[in-house]
């Protein structure tokens, strides 16, 4: 029964609430920065405390699962996390509650992260950064799935370093390898989409790269081919006998998950839809339409706020274009999107799994929407400043 005190945090808890705020100042950068990460992070925990009522009030789901189980050996997969979880369990004797405010910080660091990598590729003012902080804030899944126990969070929190590395001049090969080590730790095959799009963003293929980059594209590519094996059995193939993986074995998977009929209020048979309704579905619902209380009210204005910035994307998709042609790592971002959402979208039949899923293209998102809007402010500064000198020079 959930209760008053079942949501006071203990000793772990208060230090993890502690090492986020110390976080948020060590962390800024300016003096906008000073405020706008308290106010972030006090959005998060209070996300994290609403995503732990929700399991304490008697749902189940993976968090008690990952709680409950306690295991020390190291494993990947699901199996990390239980991993995680049961080590800070017996180090810090941490309760349900502690246990979401730890990951809550884990994930907390990933947004500032996130932030930060944004901040660098707008190389804008006041009101980019505002905008940003903005397009996070209006996201509630953002925080709800990644303030929880569970893959999420370390999920943003590994995007996170390889966002940071790449926003820099030169890319930080120590901070990138490190982000993808982690994240393949708990999710091997979006670590297979992830080089997959590097090796494609990277490589001068739809662009121009400079010569780190390419290199860098070129071992992404060779790391995708060696990825293949791990990742067909960490989307939950089997491959008999340890023979090979091939195209037959690969797209026998697909097809069997594509054609997979789901169970619940919230399935759906992907096969029975074209390709534009099941990116739609994936992407956009529940939508208003679909009902489903409270949660999916909320879900429905995540959508809503989410169809705006595809939209805001497609109406400037020129502009997007261009940007991706002149910028390896923006290609990069847009092209993990493009893959991972064709797959999962036709691969996924329950809305519920992908209100989860989808969040994992959400810091890619930000980092494309930052870039768009940065660059549309730094065109019209531009137009300005070239007509106050022509009305200058006419006087």
């Amino acid at each position: 029964m959930l209760t008053i005190a079942s949501l006071t945090p203990s000793l772990t808890g208060v230090i993890a609430l502690l090492l986020s705020f110390y976080a948020a100042l060590a962390m800024a950068r300016d003096r906008h920065s000073r405020w706008f990460y308290p106010v972030l992070l006090a959005v998060h925990a209070a996300a994290s405390f609403f995503a732990y009522a929700g399991y304490s009030l008697g749902r189940e789901g993976d968090a008690i699962n990952y709680y409950g189980s306690g295991r020390f050996a190291f494993a990947t997969g699901t199996r990390f996390i239980s991993f995680v979880v049961g080590w800070i369990r017996y180090a810090a004797d941490a309760s349900f509650l502690d246990m979401f405010l730890v990951f809550q910080f884990f994930s907390y660091i990933g947004i500032i992260l996130l932030h930060q990598a944004a901040a660098k590729l707008a190389r804008d003012g006041f009101a980019v950064r505002v905008g940003i902080l903005s397009a996070i804030l209006l996201l509630p899944g953002f925080h709800y799935w990644t303030g929880s126990i569970g893959k999420d969070s370390l999920a943003l929190l590994a995007y996170g370093l390889i966002a940071a590395a790449l926003a820099r001049e030169r890319p930080h090969l120590a901070l990138m390898v490190s982000g993808l080590v982690f994240y393949s730790m708990f999710r091997i095959e979006v670590v297979m989409f992830i080089v997959t799009a590097m090796a494609l963003g990277f490589l001068p293929l739809f662009g121009r790269s400079p010569e780190p980059m390419k290199q860098i594209g070129l071992c992404a590519g060779v790391g995708a081919l060696l990825l293949l094996p791990l990742a067909f059995h960490g989307a939950g193939g089997r491959v008999e006998g340890g023979a090979k993986v091939g195209v037959e074995e690969v797209t026998a998977l697909l097809d069997g998950l594509h054609n997979q009929d789901a169970e619940g209020t919230t399935g759906y048979k992907a096969s029975s839809l074209t390709p534009p309704e099941r990116v739609f579905t994936y992407l956009f619902r529940p939508f208003f339409f679909d009902g489903g209380g409270f949660l999916g009210f909320v879900a429905s204005i995540e959508n809503l706020f989410l169809l705006v910035i595809f939209g805001y994307l497609c109406r400037n998709f020129s502009l997007l274009w261009r940007l991706c042609l002149a910028s390896p790592v923006i290609r990069f971002h847009a092209i993990f999107i493009l893959i991972f959402v064709s797959i999962t979208s036709y691969t996924n039949y329950n809305i519920g799994l992908a209100l989860r899923h989808k969040v994992m293209i959400y810091p890619a998102l930000v980092l494309l929407l930052t870039a768009v809007v940065a660059y549309r402010n730094r065109l019209r500064r531009e137009r300005r400043a070239a007509l106050f000198a022509n009305l200058r020079a006419e006087e």
